[in-house]
């Protein structure tokens, strides 16, 4: 597959902004991170990754470079895009109403059982695309369509740290206790990110995870584990 088809403009005057038309999927993603790798090491810049951007930092945002990156690009499009060695990781979430907060309401407006909310949370397999807004805040690619729900009006002043979400076409998983306006519909017991043992995060780019459901018992037995000893066990991937 072919992606020509994207623009190149000034972001302010020290960045350039590279957007494609292609929608998100794991092969734009694939391409996408090879050309971040090519444009960092052609123009010894800092790039970022975004669903359908790159945008370049710290090079001029003249005529001159916009020509040079587009001519950069067309070698890059022209190459062969490798495959990418993904990790699966299989993520527990415990969907009960005491832990997903919006998840009774969420079904009502969709008009859906809680359990078809669970159902077609888990069967999907997601894309990390990349990180943020926190540090080791996983956005991910795939959810189904029919889950796809606003952002809340009033944001809750507080969501504790495993909260999973669901925002706009996204869902997600809180690191940390934050503030937050995605729509919590589970919650996992593993500390996802800890800096404490030098771990980090447990995601990277590239990943892609499969959420499972989990009942109480399982949830309470499975938040006595680290991230150090959860990234080590068995239960982590999948095939």
């Amino acid at each position: 597959m072919s992606f020509k088809e994207y623009t190149i403009q000034p972001f302010g005057e020290n960045a350039l902004l590279i957007k494609w038309e292609a929608m998100p999927s794991q092969t734009l993603f694939r391409h996408l991170t090879v050309a971040k790798e090519a444009l960092t090491n052609q123009f010894q810049s800092e790039v970022i990754l975004t669903y359908q951007e790159l945008l370049i930092k710290n090079i001029s945002a003249t005529a001159q470079c916009i020509e040079e990156v587009g001519e950069y690009l067309g070698d890059i499009q022209a190459s062969t895009i490798e495959t990418i060695l993904q990790r699966r990781l299989r993520i527990p979430v415990c969907y009960e109403a005491e832990f997903g907060e919006d998840i009774e309401t969420l079904a009502k407006a969709k008009k859906i059982s809680t359990q078809e909310i669970i159902e077609l949370h888990t069967v999907q397999e997601y894309l990390v695309y990349f990180m943020g807004f926190l540090p080791g805040f996983p956005y991910l690619w795939g959810l189904d369509t029919q889950l796809h729900t606003p952002r809340k009006a009033v944001p809750s002043r507080r969501l504790p740290a495993g909260s999973v979400a669901i925002g706009g076409e996204q869902t997600g998983i809180y690191p940390q206790d934050s503030p937050g306006g995605w729509h919590v519909i589970g919650h996992c017991p593993i500390a996802l990110f800890d800096v404490k043992d030098g771990t980090g995060s447990l995601f990277q780019s590239g990943d892609l995870i499969r959420f499972e459901a989990i009942n109480k018992q399982e949830h309470r037995e499975l938040s006595k584990m680290s991230l150090v000893d959860f990234t080590n066990s068995s239960y982590l991937s999948y095939d």
